[in-house]
């Protein structure tokens, strides 16, 4: 056996027991998750939702974010309403998520100068940023809270987009690549809104890590671009406000209910009880949701998800979050966030490999953490994808800080620190379970 045959086995091997302790370590922590009862919009988009009573004709269609809609159609025709499939499928949607962030940040740290660097530490580098990403409680939202796999499968088909970017650099025959890229982002385009940063998100990731201008990429790959920025066009054919559900399906009656109404009614009389309450509590109404107190209130949003994320306890599948008025609520983090935000951007130009992941943090957050107003300005699972933003700055920015400064080993923070981590992480996560 050559060398360098050799060296291929092991490596093949190293990534085989990568996948293993992934698929482990997932499957254990979520598996005390598997018989936890529908709650809160499961009972609207589940329980009461008729669009998933049935695989065809296709009602699904009809409603908002129809792929996601299609696969709990397909654990109802498959067992009904017995929870635990809904689970199952779930827990694998995020194990699949898991693996492909692995791929991610293991074929990144393999393009150009970066080969060389990490040569005998990428694997171990994309297993403690994977596993930390997979085991953090904040993500038991997007995975134990069954309604919210709109979440983590649209984070699933992200990940996949940018995974068959970075193959594609790779391959001979790249063409398959950057089909399955484009594959991935429509599939999520019509799974959840958040995905319309992922081509912005590529192509910001192409100019950092993989071309030397925007003319090669331009020169290299437009095709590529023009039909992955292409696939925005998805949502204009998707979901209740497309003609598409109406060419296949037969109108419903004027005096009926439309699925989308149903599936509508629960939220907005949830959203209108709120209020009720609160304006009983305070003897006032409460302040109108606009696009400025919306985006005045994100601030302090994006604090709690950046706390949460170092100290994930008092975690909260409904927060409820209040709308900023004092100064008190607005300015302090207001400065902080724009702080972050001005360093990322400087970082993204004078340092991009070390800026990216702050760009990814916020690009990911943009749609719902800036002007457009939701019904509810706070939700943990929002982080269920930026959350790999600030995973990656701690797993490979600590791992690089030892390196340079030569403070101790870096193997000290590699396989000590990380995987304690880890354990602790995952620990709180079955707890939550």
């Amino acid at each position: 056996m050559s060398a360098t045959s050799s060296k291929d086995s092991r490596e093949q091997a190293r990534v085989a027991l990568c996948v293993v302790t992934i698929l482990l370590l997932g499957s254990i922590i979520y598996s005390n998750s598997l018989q936890g009862p529908f709650v809160l919009d499961d009972k609207s988009g589940i329980e009461r939702n008729p669009a998933i009573r049935h695989l065809w004709p296709p009602e699904w269609l009809r409603v908002h974010r129809p792929l996601a809609v299609l696969t709990l159609a397909m654990n109802y025709s498959a067992h009904g309403l017995s929870v635990r499939g809904y689970h199952v499928v779930n827990t694998l949607i995020h194990l699949a998520a898991g693996l492909a962030l692995f791929g991610i940040v293991r074929q990144t740290l393999s393009l150009g100068d970066l080969r060389e660097r990490y040569s005998h530490s990428r694997d171990w580098l994309a297993l403690g940023t994977a596993l930390i990403w997979l085991a953090h409680p904040l993500q038991t939202q997007s995975v134990t809270y069954v309604i919210q796999r709109m979440e983590s499968l649209m984070g699933l088909f992200y990940l996949l987009t940018v995974l068959g970017f970075i193959r594609a650099q790779q391959a001979g025959k790249p063409i398959l690549f950057y089909a399955a890229s484009v594959m991935a982002c429509a599939l999520g385009m019509a799974t959840k809104e958040v995905m319309v940063t992922a081509p912005l998100m590529v192509l910001t990731f192409d100019r950092v890590y993989v071309a030397d201008s925007w003319r090669q990429i331009l020169q290299a790959r437009r095709r590529y671009y023009a039909a992955l920025f292409a696939t925005w066009i998805v949502m204009g054919f998707v979901g209740p406000w497309s003609g598409l559900s109406a060419a296949i399906l037969p109108q419903e009656s004027p005096a009926s209910p439309s699925v989308t109404d149903i599936h509508a009614a629960v939220p907005a009389v949830t959203a209108a009880s709120r209020a009720a309450a609160s304006s009983s509590a305070e003897h006032e109404p409460p302040p109108p949701l606009t696009p400025l107190s919306y985006a005045l209130s994100q601030p302090g949003v994006i604090c709690h998800y950046l706390k949460r994320t170092v100290i994930p306890t008092g975690l909260c599948l409904d927060l409820w979050w209040p709308i900023a008025t004092t100064p008190s609520e607005i300015i302090p983090p207001a400065i902080l966030v724009v702080t972050l935000l001005i360093v990322t951007l400087r970082a993204l130009f004078k340092y991009p490999r070390w800026g990216f992941p702050g760009w990814w943090f916020f690009l990911i957050l943009a749609p719902t953490s800036t002007v457009v107003p939701i019904k509810d300005l706070a939700f943990e699972h929002r982080m269920y994808l930026s959350l790999a933003g600030p995973v990656v700055l701690f797993v490979i920015g600590g791992y690089e800080l030892l390196r340079r400064w030569k403070l101790t080993s870096a193997g000290i923070w590699l396989y000590g620190c990380v995987p304690i981590v880890v354990l602790i992480l995952s620990a709180l996560t079955y707890q939550r379970n």
